[in-house]
């Protein structure tokens, strides 16, 4: 799938309605493990010491992410990362995410 710019505005504003959520992590996000009921759970990629964040899903996020449920048969929430991607090297940071 190639991003389009619909998909580039999505994604700034899950991050700006998510705290701020950084790019890596949002990118990493999985249906299956870091939503969790009415919060998104993570913890930074690139953060030496361990914090996990816990936000609310609100309206605005759940209009979000309602529009990239049509790409439920991929584990991650947003469609950032393709086959290609899923390597052991590109899989590492995520290991930190549990």
């Amino acid at each position: 799938m190639v991003p389009t710019s619909q998909d580039a505005k999505l994604y700034f504003l899950f991050s700006y309605y998510a705290w701020g959520i950084n790019f890596i992590d949002m990118a990493y996000l999985r249906w299956d493990k870091k939503i969790q009921g009415n919060y998104i759970v993570y913890s930074r990629v690139k953060t030496r010491h361990t914090k996990t964040f816990r936000i609310k899903i609100n309206t605005q996020l759940t209009e979000i992410l309602d529009q990239f449920r049509n790409y439920s048969s991929r584990k991650y929430v947003f469609p950032i990362f393709s086959n290609f991607h899923d390597t052991p090297i590109v899989r590492k940071p995520e290991s930190k995410l549990h």
